[in-house]
């Protein structure tokens, strides 16, 4: 019986042995990741990017007059011809005071922002609440349909800048091409 006590006791040291051993693995293993990277000093300077990574050139966007034709021909409408919105036969009725210079949609919230003419303050409102005695019945990114007892009428959001597929394009110096790296004669 005792032979077989001093087996099992000499299996449980070597597992202990295995783990301690694994854990000391692991430990160096993680301090190994965590070391800093060496610090500049006079005798030894940090790395310096290559020659063609120093050589690149910084992205920039093309000029929105490129993409003319993706206005023109639009890629998800069936036809490929753009969308005409159906002309506002009335606009906002005689007795709206405001304009509506803005529209805030988010996936808790729709609001749109007013600019009351007689005070020149900004009112906000969302859907149902009252501006001026007009109650807001939609709101659209564009534009924001109001109703006060039998009327409606539809405010159209004021853009203080052309939409920029109508601004020109802007100007930029071309490209330069990045230079091949230098490649060194043989006998150097």
């Amino acid at each position: 019986m005792s032979g077989a006590r001093d087996g099992s006791r000499g299996l449980a040291l070597l597992l202990v042995a295995l783990n301690l051993v694994l854990v000391g693995v692991l430990a160096w293993e993680l301090r190994w990741r965590e070391q800093p990277e060496p610090v500049a000093t006079a005798g030894n300077s940090p790395r310096q990017p290559a020659a063609a990574e120093r050589d690149l050139p910084r992205f920039t966007l093309p000029p929105l007059g490129q993409y003319a034709d993706i206005i023109d021909r639009p890629l998800f409408n069936e036809d490929r011809r753009p969308t005409v919105a159906a002309p506002h036969e009335a606009g906002p009725a005689p007795d709206v005071n405001f304009r509506l210079i803005g529209v805030v949609i988010t996936t808790e919230k729709k609001e749109a922002l007013f600019q009351l003419s007689r005070r020149n303050e900004v009112a906000r409102g969302g859907l149902e609440s009252w501006i001026e005695g007009w109650m807001i019945e939609s709101i659209e990114p564009d534009r924001v349909m109001l109703r006060r007892g039998p009327n409606t009428t539809e405010l159209s959001l004021e853009r203080s800048s052309p939409p920029a597929a109508a601004r020109p394009p802007e100007t930029r110096p071309p490209r330069q091409e990045p230079r091949p790296p230098r490649q060194e004669a043989p006998g150097d």
